[in-house]
């Protein structure tokens, strides 16, 4: 057995290149925003909710149909709750069979998503246009995984990325009994939706250090068989988000300037490729049929 800086000096990672994303968008029709997305076998559905949260703990839902708005003025909506600490809620579930395999990552995994939507969402963008003071936006973040072949922290990372960058949060009136309405301006009685502006975009890319190898987006068998892992987020200005690594075998400073510059490029591409397809999740190739 190779001493830790034996191994670890010898290593150097791979050429080979993350496998294809596919994703679709809007599959969870109750959802503001959501997303598929899958890599490898790997896959996810993320959907996003949103909710008002006044600023002395009261959280109400939003009316979302003509009928629903009717139903807000006869009956208030609101309950008490405690004052969220968070503006964004988390809730990370499986729907795979042998998920009480992964029942140990989803802790940290869980710790980690939500420090980076703290890291990307400034709290200005949650505050309710006209409502400053009073209102922000509570975002509910559902991830459900469906499947795993390695790399679950990225993948899920990606969808929650996707949903939140096509997140558009509506227009509301709220009156003086906190009635919430929405805003209607045309004869359609459609609602106005303003984007949700993300300060940063960064990406997660994981390493797994087999044998005499540093493998980027590993798949199970290979996380299995590695000696250490490593994660890294990292945006396009080549910022570093955060760097996971639980152990293992030390990488010395020329693997990590190397991991983190491959983690850069998948950045660019995978945020290249988010911006690229429309919502119903096909390749644009006119940006003049993007603005319309």
């Amino acid at each position: 057995r190779h001493t830790k800086m034996t191994e670890s000096t010898h290593s150097h990672p791979t050429n080979r290149t993350p496998r294809p994303l596919h994703l679709s968008h809007h599959p969870i029709k109750s959802a503001l925003s959501s997303s598929f997305l899958s890599r490898g076998s790997t896959s996810v559905v993320c959907g996003v909710r949103a909710a008002l949260l006044h600023e002395h703990g009261a959280l109400m839902g939003l009316p979302t149909t003509q009928q629903e708005e009717q139903q807000e003025k006869s009956a208030h909506t609101s309950h008490t709750a405690p004052h969220p600490t968070s503006p964004f809620s988390l809730k990370l579930s499986f729907s795979l069979q042998k998920s009480h395999h992964y029942e140990k990552q989803v802790a940290y995994i869980k710790e980690i998503l939500e420090k980076l939507c703290h890291s990307i969402v400034p709290i200005t963008q949650l505050r309710v246009p006209q409502y400053e003071s009073d209102w922000m936006w509570h975002l509910d973040i559902d991830v459900t995984i469906l499947e795993t072949d390695g790399c679950l922290l990225d993948v899920a990372w990606i969808g929650i990325l996707d949903a939140l960058m096509r997140l558009k949060l509506p227009l509301i009136n709220v009156d003086e009994d906190l009635h919430v309405t929405l805003v209607q301006q045309d004869h359609e009685h459609r609602t106005p939706h303003y984007p949700l502006k993300l300060a940063h975009t960064p990406v997660i890319t994981s390493f797994a250090h087999v044998r005499d190898q540093l493998l980027i987006d590993p798949n199970d068998n290979e996380e299995r068989m590695s000696s250490s892992t490593l994660s890294i987020a990292v945006d396009e200005n080549r910022n570093v988000h955060f760097l996971f690594k639980p152990g293992g075998v030390a990488l010395t400073d020329l693997q990590m300037k190397l991991c983190t510059e491959q983690a850069y490029q998948n950045t660019t591409k995978v945020c290249k490729q988010l911006r690229d397809e429309d919502d119903a999740g096909h390749p644009i190739r006119d940006e003049q049929e993007t603005s319309e």
